[in-house]
Order: structure tokens, then C-alpha cells, then sequence
């Protein structure tokens, strides 16, 4: 995963699929994310949360099936941190701006 930053735009994200065990390129392109202010992997290597710029939009994109992701709005508020849980089975949003809110 990194960040493109063509013409100074630096929210679009490519994430790329590498074996770690031979330390090749699987994937060039597993998916291409714009408007990215916030990302998380999921610990079981599954999911990829991503919390959008200009949108109240939080996606959840399934790496292992590529289909469109989950999106999930959250109140107009500055998305600070995305996190899994250790099993991977829930997702926490806390935002910055006070009073501070977490979300599961």
C-alpha cells in the first residue's frame, strides 16, 4: 500500500498485493482508493478501512473478494483514527473535533 502523489494530490492510495513468503508482486493494482484521509488494515490481513476527505464515508473493503466495499456515513465531524479490534470483527472511529466521540 502507498500513497500516489501526482499533481500534489496526495489522499489517493494504490494498494498492491506482494507474497511475503519469495518477497514477489502478486497484484500491481488490488485497488485504487481517491479521497483518502484515513486508513487501517484489519489484524487478520482481510479488510481495509478507509475514512474519505470530503465525504462522511467510511468504506470497509473486503481484499480477499475485491467486490465494492461496505460504506458506513459517520456525522460531520474530523475523522482522527481508524482501528480493528484484535479479532478483526469490529472497527473502532473516534473523531478529534470535542467533544471527542468513539464509534464501534
Amino acid at each position: 500500500m502507498h500513497w500516489v502523489d501526482e499533481d500534489g494530490d496526495s489522499t489517493r492510495l494504490l494498494v498492491q498485493l506482494w507474497d511475503a513468503n519469495i518477497s514477489a508482486l502478486v497484484s500491481h493494482r488490488l485497488l485504487e482508493v481517491n479521497d483518502v484521509a484515513v486508513t487501517w488494515f484489519s489484524p487478520n490481513g482481510r479488510f481495509l478501512a478507509v475514512g474519505r476527505k470530503s465525504e462522511n464515508i467510511i468504506e470497509l473493503w473486503n481484499l480477499k473478494d475485491r467486490k465494492d466495499p461496505q460504506r458506513f456515513t459517520y456525522p460531520h465531524r474530523k475523522l482522527s483514527l481508524l482501528c480493528f479490534s484484535p479479532t478483526s470483527d469490529t472497527l473502532m472511529v473516534v473523531f478529534r473535533q470535542k467533544p471527542c466521540h468513539i464509534y464501534l
